[in-house]
């Protein structure tokens, strides 16, 4: 077998069906060491969200490096499985400028191949599958020992690819789906309340009147201690109005009080006997009532006189 003939047939084979996803690792080009960029296969598109499709087409790119000694295709090749491009990355002849985004040497090569500063916990992000994908490139390159087995091996991985995408794209839905259900299954709760059966109904009231009892009790606390204030206040003030003297009984049981204006009196001012004042003021009133029936009796003659004229 002329090893490096079936070599040099294979890694034409692989330029001519991926052009610009195969990337040289060596200048001049070898035929023995060189990386296929791979992306999932294309149905893995048909039934996506446009959110979705944005994030697999950037995100989901693996590289795949393979080594080939020098009895291949009856030795195995070594192959590599990663989402770091390869180092020393060399574009084919075949690329023109715009092919170079293929190859993660253009400005866009953070959106194509693993950034190691992304956040790893996207629920769509391609490190959730890589072990997989490595073991199963390592499975598929086991079952076929002997023969001519990259393109074999890559096609087989791009299906696998698609598959495991299009897995964790429904698990995210699904998650994303239970979410929302148990969000508005929160928001219905506030408005549903608690159901009321009979176990709950007899422990409500038996709280509520454990409650009621209370504020009964307190309430009564605070009628008693007010009325006993009140009482009090009461009974003081009997007290003071019983041993309370009239201004008349002041007067005459303490003769010192007639005296005790006399101080205020001036040289030319006359001191007042209270017995004859009072004598003088019922005299006048005496005095006020005759006056007062002899009007009467005049006003009567003359009504009379009156009479006989007419």
């Amino acid at each position: 077998m002329d090893y490096d003939q079936e070599q040099q047939n294979e890694v034409e084979i692989l330029k001519s069906i991926f052009f610009d996803e195969f990337i040289d690792l060596s200048d001049p080009p070898s035929v023995r060491h060189y990386a296929l960029a791979l992306t999932p296969d294309e149905s893995v598109f048909s039934d996506l969200f446009a959110a979705e499709e944005d994030y697999i087409r950037k995100k989901w790119r693996l590289y795949l490096t393979v080594t080939v000694p020098e009895t291949y295709p009856e030795a195995a090749p070594e192959l590599h499985l990663s989402l770091d491009p390869p180092e020393s990355a060399i574009p084919t002849d075949a690329a023109n400028d715009s092919d170079a985004d293929a190859y993660g040497d253009s400005s866009d090569e953070e959106d194509l191949s693993y950034d190691p500063e992304e956040d790893e916990d996207h629920p769509l992000h391609p490190l959730r599958s890589l072990d997989h994908l490595i073991s199963f490139a390592d499975e598929q390159a086991a079952s076929l020992a002997g023969e001519i087995l990259v393109f074999t091996v890559v096609s087989a991985l791009k299906e696998e690819m698609a598959a495991q995408a299009t897995q964790l794209i429904h698990a995210h839905r699904a998650a994303e789906a239970e979410r929302i259900r148990l969000e508005e299954e929160a928001d219905n709760a506030k408005f549903r309340g608690t159901p009321v059966t009979i176990e709950r109904f007899i422990e409500w009231k038996r709280k509520f009147d454990a409650e009621m009892a209370e504020k009964k009790l307190k309430a009564k606390a605070a009628e008693e201690k007010a009325a006993g204030v009140s009482a009090a206040v009461r009974a003081r003030s009997a007290a003071a109005a019983a041993g309370a003297k009239t201004g008349r009984q002041l007067f005459e049981s303490d003769k010192s009080l007639v005296m005790s204006d006399s101080r205020f009196l001036g040289e030319d001012d006359e001191s007042v006997d209270a017995h004859a004042m009072a004598a003088d003021q019922a005299a006048e009133g005496l005095e006020r009532i005759n006056l007062d029936e002899d009007d009467e009796e005049n006003n009567v003659a003359a009504m009379l006189m009156h009479e006989k004229l007419d």
